[in-house]
């Protein structure tokens, strides 16, 4: 009995200091392997990353979101809840239908690389980069063609060269700052033109990627009223910025027609006064007028130029001929402005400026809308040889901040593994028929040129 007692203890004994070492071991290669473990799940990531993108393939991921992030920003946290870390997106601006050059090229060094970061997203590094080459239009996730007065088109042998270069779950963007009828002769080959975008980068509110020359912005709570003379030190009538280009109608004729009936100032061009066009030095000689001749050279749906929004932060009145009435009303700033196809005659319009020149009252009504918001330029000072310090202002496609919204969107679509089926056409009657009648009234309709745009 005392032997079967014995081995039973011995047993019990064994197994108990067996388990003890199996755990021991356990334990220890937990502890030894947990930088391989972790190594592993990040070869799977670069794995899914390399079948589903064109992503960098030597991209490491990022350090995951934090928790402080996912209570703060759920929308943007779900679109990217599927990746172990944020990925890479890598954007390539494609110029290669450039004829020459505008500002564009202070914004950063051709054929270098900007890394991007997006705090208010956590989003991992977006890389932007201007190309020319078309071989290499395979190699970003998102490629965006930009178009100005400076594009030309490109025939269809070599718009085909093009989308050969297209790689699955790739994005192309058709981005402009111009209306329809300033870059028409920029659009693409028909055969093209409605299977080529997937997105659209414009001034308008509905495009994917929306990019306005300014906006109104409210204040939470409206601010104290300003006790301020608003027409004090103004001691200049109007002022009007010299253009020749005629795109949609003939402004320049306008203002020489109102100019024999008013006092306007000109400046620029051949014939007025010098002052470099978006300049400081050009600001300056403005604000010391009541009113500025905010004229746009197309007449397209909400295309408010920074004509207008320059004016408004320099504390001058702007008489405003371009998009329609309805489209001032919803973006800005409450009686902020004068619509000159609201006068029945040129007469009419020229006497009412006359009256608000002899009355500071109803002048100064005009900036009542100080108390309830701010506006925000988002338009460069262009005369500059670097603008805002080499950086694009935030507005415009070449920035970070709007290749941060590309990023977000191309994530979403990934995440949500959109084929994107649907495409923008610059030719529809959503962009290329955006354009109207400048006016009702005849003594501004009568000098629309013919010109049809679709």
């Amino acid at each position: 009995m005392n032997n079967g007692l014995t081995r039973s203890i011995s047993f019990k004994l064994i197994s108990f200091i067996t388990l003890c070492i199996c755990a021991w071991a356990v334990n220890y290669y937990v502890t030894q392997h947990s930088h391989w473990m972790e190594k592993s799940r990040e070869d799977r990531f670069r794995s899914y990353e390399t079948n589903n993108t064109s992503v960098d393939r030597d991209h490491k991921p990022t350090q995951a979101l934090s928790n402080d992030f996912f209570r703060k920003e759920i929308a943007v946290s779900s679109v990217l809840k599927s990746f172990r870390s944020s990925p890479k997106v890598s954007i390539g601006y494609f110029e290669g239908f450039r004829s020459y050059w505008l500002f564009e090229r202070f914004f950063q060094k051709f054929d270098s690389q900007v890394n991007c970061t997006c705090p208010e997203s956590k989003m991992g590094l977006v890389s932007k980069e201007m190309f020319s080459k078309l071989s290499e239009i395979g190699k970003y996730d998102i490629v965006v063609f930009p178009y100005d007065v400076t594009i030309y088109s490109g025939n269809e042998a070599r718009w085909k060269t093009i989308h050969k270069q297209y790689k699955k779950r790739q994005r192309w963007v058709y981005a402009t700052r111009e209306t329809p009828y300033k870059v028409k002769k920029s659009f693409l080959p028909e055969t093209y033109t409605a299977n080529t975008f997937h997105w659209s980068c414009t001034y308008r509110s509905k495009a994917d990627i929306p990019s306005p020359y300014g906006f109104f912005r409210p204040f939470p709570a409206p601010r104290p009223e300003m006790k301020k003379n608003w027409a004090k030190n103004k001691t200049r009538l109007i002022a009007w910025m010299s253009t020749n280009s005629a795109i949609q109608w003939n402004r320049k004729q306008l203002v020489e027609e109102m100019s024999s009936q008013i006092d306007i100032d000109i400046y620029g061009g051949p014939e007025g006064m010098p002052c470099p066009r978006n300049s400081s030095e050009c600001d300056e000689k403005i604000k010391s007028h009541k009113f500025y001749l905010a004229f746009e050279n197309s007449c397209c749906r909400e295309y408010i130029s920074e004509k207008f929004w320059r004016t408004l932060t320099m504390d001058v009145v702007p008489v405003v001929i371009g998009a329609p009435k309805e489209d001032f009303l919803n973006i800005a700033p409450p009686n902020s402005f004068i619509y000159a196809d609201d006068f029945e005659t040129m007469s009419d319009l020229i006497s009412y400026l006359q009256y608000l020149d002899k009355n500071d009252k109803s002048y100064e009504d005009f900036f009542a809308w100080k108390v309830l918001g701010e506006v925000v330029n988002l338009f460069p000072d262009s005369a500059k040889k670097k603008v805002n310090g080499g950086k694009p202002p935030t507005g415009l496609f070449y920035s970070c901040e709007v290749a941060c919204k590309m990023a977000l969107k191309y994530l979403r679509e990934r995440r949500e593994r959109n084929q994107k089926k649907t495409f923008f056409d610059p030719r529809s009657q959503e962009w290329g028929g955006s354009c109207v009648s400048c006016a009702d009234h005849d003594w501004i309709s009568r000098l629309q040129i013919k010109n049809d745009l679709v």
